[in-house]
């Protein structure tokens, strides 16, 4: 019996999930195939159970068909997506009204992303003079005309992105000439990832469902299991790295193998986190001297907690830093419960108290992490202030997809040569 039902099961499953209609990132897409997947096999396996069909159809089978499928979709959707967007198929030209922190921001990340099928024609802003834009080196037009209207007319674009306060009824005019209007929110909303929209036919209201998932106790042990299982077979495939890093350590300088250091834990908890050793055991001396010589490099320390320059640093250590191998042995911290593969940067109390002041309640919500947010958005390259902010922004968004759209930028980034 020819089972075409089974491929119509996941068509149907990957129209209602929005792959073929709703804009998302790359990360975004990969969340929904999952989903897709998984709803789709549960059903798949019912309806055989069901209907008895186990005598004509292995499972088994059916089982590593699905598996393989699962595998090559997102990898052949991806390279055909890529592909789509190089000869410019299915391009959406959008236009951005309105020049705004929020706007250049968007900017710099559709101009970045090879993925999201989005072309920038350019900017519009009735306050702003100049006939040209550049965002991270990136040169963008400004359009000079003053009716709005007029130049969506020209230009026809597939896209409006609203950076601005607009009425409804200017919204409504602009509706008239586009398929597509986003909206950039104003204020910085920094809990909308886990949120979603509430309305009703009967109330012009729309209302904002914010959601607290460390709240949840599922979400809780679902986090603790995945460390312990993920710690684990890490430890397991990295332990004859790991082993080979102590020894270089060793014959490069004089001390301990494994460095320990108090930093602030979940819940206020005192915590020793562990690394490999990458200073010389007279650090502390070491810095006084040098910033007290330098006034460059402690303005540089003041800001960032980093120095480029770290005379500190033996030279081992300078490999183990660029590469993040230091980290390694914080994988016996993330067995132990004390810290979770995916969190906030572990942080002194001196760093709470200067930088984190009133966000320290965040960071005291979840355990600190291995990696975060911040060493795949930037890491040395960042403010501490940017660093905080981060933090805050994982803590108020956590989920378990983010958790693993964090580990799998992280890897990439300990090849790149970073000072």
């Amino acid at each position: 019996m020819c089972q075409v039902w089974i491929p119509i099961v996941f068509i149907i499953s990957f129209f209602y999930s929005g792959l073929y209609t709703k804009i998302r990132d790359l990360w975004g897409d990969l969340e929904a195939i999952l989903k897709s997947f998984c709803f789709s096999t549960i059903l798949i396996f019912s309806i055989i159970s069901f209907i008895k069909f186990s005598d004509r159809l292995s499972r088994l089978h059916l089982l590593i068909s699905i598996f393989i499928f699962f595998i090559l979709y997102p990898i052949i959707r991806y390279i055909l997506k890529i592909f789509l967007n190089k000869i410019r198929w299915g391009i959406k030209n959008v236009l951005l009204v309105g020049i705004t922190d929020a706007s250049r921001s968007l900017a710099e990340f559709i101009h970045n992303d090879n993925y999201l099928s989005f072309q920038i024609i350019g900017f519009w802003d009735k306050n702003f003079n100049k006939k040209e834009i550049f965002i991270s080196d990136s040169k963008f037009k400004v359009f000079r005309i003053k009716n709005l209207e007029k130049l969506i007319q020209r230009l026809k674009p597939n896209g409006i992105i609203l950076a601005e306060n607009y009425s409804a009824s200017e919204i409504l005019t602009i509706r008239k000439y586009t398929n597509n209007i986003l909206l950039i929110p104003t204020n910085n909303l920094l809990f909308i990832y886990n949120s979603f929209l509430f309305s009703s036919l009967y109330s012009d209201s729309l209302v904002l469902h914010l959601k607290n998932n460390l709240c949840e106790p599922t979400n809780i042990l679902a986090k603790r299991i995945f460390d312990i299982i993920a710690s684990s077979i890490f430890l397991l495939l990295l332990s004859p790295f790991m082993f080979i890093i102590s020894i270089l350590i060793k014959l490069d300088s004089p001390g301990p193998i494994i460095f320990s250091h108090k930093r602030e834990g979940q819940n206020k908890k005192k915590i020793s986190i562990y690394k490999f050793r990458t200073m010389y055991i007279n650090a502390k001396e070491i810095l006084d001297k040098y910033l007290a010589n330098n006034p460059d490099a402690k303005k540089e320390w003041l800001r960032y907690r980093k120095l480029k320059n770290d005379p500190r640093i033996t030279k081992i250590g300078k490999f183990l830093r660029r590469t993040s191998l230091d980290e390694l042995p914080q994988l016996f911290n993330v067995l132990k419960g004390e810290m979770s593969l995916v969190g906030p940067r572990p942080v002194t109390k001196e760093e709470i108290d200067i930088y984190y002041r009133e966000f320290a309640d965040f960071y005291y919500e979840v355990k600190p992490g291995l990696t975060g947010l911040w060493q795949v958005s930037g890491k040395n390259k960042l403010s501490y202030e940017k660093r905080v902010f981060l933090d805050v922004m994982y803590a108020i968004n956590w989920s378990i997809w983010r958790d693993m759209i964090i580990l799998a930028k992280t890897f990439p980034i300990i090849f790149q040569n970073e000072d």
